[in-house]
């Protein structure tokens, strides 16, 4: 199956890191570079079971980010955070922005708690870079409970380590306004005179 939506039946005669070529039953094989080709499907299989690029792509993010999961619990935060990176890298998702985005936020605030704020701001303005990626990419209508959770981290991140009370209350009220989040409204009330 060639990226261009076009179907090529034939036996592979030859090929090389660049291309192959085929024999499609006339006088002399054809040949196609891989970078235009989407799918190989041998004979008699049926395309649906077979992996596309972004699946394959999918479930090497996953691997990278459970094993990230993994350093992470071991207390290896930097392997952690390095494994996480190229799960993005492979699969721009979302979800992974998210998961990633709460990692770093998760890290900022031990860091901005415990030893350096201004180290611990850094970190949390990458978190704020990954959930604001995440938040482009969610669906406002199916991907509410999401969408308010990374509301709420920016409002977290606002009001204690930025010190933006108006920009806290803001990511606040969208968190409580999307899912009727409780932590949102929590701190809403606490902001609110």
């Amino acid at each position: 199956v060639l990226k261009s939506g076009q179907n090529v039946q034939g036996k592979i005669v030859g090929q090389s890191k660049e291309a192959i070529e085929v024999d499609e039953g006339i006088e002399m094989p054809v040949t196609y570079f891989r970078d235009e080709i989407s799918q190989i499907i041998p004979d008699g299989q049926n395309p649906d079971t077979i992996p596309s690029e972004s699946q394959k792509l999918k479930t090497q993010a996953d691997a990278l980010e459970d094993k990230s999961a993994q350093a992470i619990d071991d207390g290896d935060m930097d392997q952690g955070m390095k494994l996480m990176a190229q799960a993005i890298q492979l699969d721009p998702s979302p979800e992974r922005h998210m998961n990633y985005g709460s990692i770093l936020f998760g890290n900022g605030v031990s860091v901005f708690k415990d030893s350096d704020q201004e180290k611990g701001r850094a970190i949390l303005k990458q978190a704020e870079v990954q959930l604001r990626k995440a938040i482009e990419g969610l669906n406002s209508n199916k991907d509410q409970v999401y969408l308010s959770q990374c509301y709420f981290l920016l409002g977290e991140m606002y009001l204690n380590a930025f010190g933006d009370k108006v920009k806290a209350k803001e990511y606040y009220k969208k968190a409580a306004d999307l899912n009727d989040y409780t932590g949102a409204k929590d701190a809403l009330s606490k902001l609110t005179p």
